[in-house]
């Protein structure tokens, strides 16, 4: 093992600017790591889209990730985890790790009322997310969140607009206990404050980005590709949908 096999960067990638919220989680705990992100925001939202073209872009996705010589890629995004992780594991030559819905850890924090399962409707209707209902789904209410990260990807994060859209989307748990709301889509992180609003008091989030950065973690280990302690880490991002996309990237990297 070379030192700069080590030093190779580590590839996230997401439908637009939304795993910029996996990648924030990242580099926190991996300062010594370089990553290189891409948001392929000119075909988002992969959402609505069928399996197959979720398929395609994810692996048009990953090749342009492995041009960059990356040890591991990470998919930052819930609707192509669920498409395309089989796919891109049996065809990638380095690991790939994907983010799901934190369905199983919401209900460990759940009381006595009901888990909120928001995701694209594309990850809503994937057979992963129906066997995650299958196995901890009892007290899960799935709702599918269509537009809601094309509000994230105008940079637009608490306006009228989206006050107005939470209102439709809730109007049916209105009657409902709302212990723990899961943001089944790497976008949705950068709307909790809004949605705070529209939720019980006291109400918990959580996401699925904690078991994706154990899982990269034991990759790594296992594949001794840690960078050393004295490497400095950094970030390059791109995207498909140009320079305005990467600038509100930044902006996302650099909310607190």
């Amino acid at each position: 093992m070379t030192m700069d096999k080590k030093r190779r960067p580590i590839g996230v990638f997401d439908s637009g600017v939304g795993g910029i919220s996996v990648l924030r989680e990242l580099r926190r705990a991996l300062p010594n790591e370089q990553f290189i992100y891409y948001g392929d925001g000119i075909n988002a939202p992969y959402g609505v889209k069928t399996t197959e073209e979720v398929i395609a872009l994810s692996k048009a996705a990953a090749e342009y990730l492995l041009s960059f010589d990356v040890k591991a890629i990470v998919i930052a995004c819930n609707t192509a985890t669920a498409a395309s992780h089989a796919a891109l594991s049996a065809c990638c030559p380095v690991p790939v790790i994907g983010i799901e819905p934190a369905v199983a850890l919401a209900n460990t924090m759940r009381k006595d009322g009901k888990v909120l399962a928001m995701a694209t409707p594309g990850t809503i209707k994937s057979e992963r997310f129906a066997n995650i209902l299958r196995e901890h789904g009892e007290f899960c209410i799935p709702m599918p969140c269509g537009g809601l990260m094309e509000f994230v990807e105008r940079g637009e994060v608490d306006s009228p607009a989206l006050h107005a859209y939470f209102d439709e989307l809730l109007k049916d748990c209105k009657n409902e206990k709302i212990d723990v709301a899961v943001m089944g889509c790497t976008h949705y992180p950068f709307v909790k404050e809004a949605l705070k609003a529209h939720l019980p008091e006291g109400a918990l989030f959580v996401d699925g980005s904690m078991k994706t950065l154990q899982q990269l973690k034991e990759a790594l280990e296992k594949e001794n590709l840690f960078a050393d302690e004295e490497s400095q880490g950094g970030v390059a991002l791109y995207s498909s949908a140009g320079e305005d996309s990467i600038r509100l990237m930044q902006m996302l990297l650099d909310m607190p």
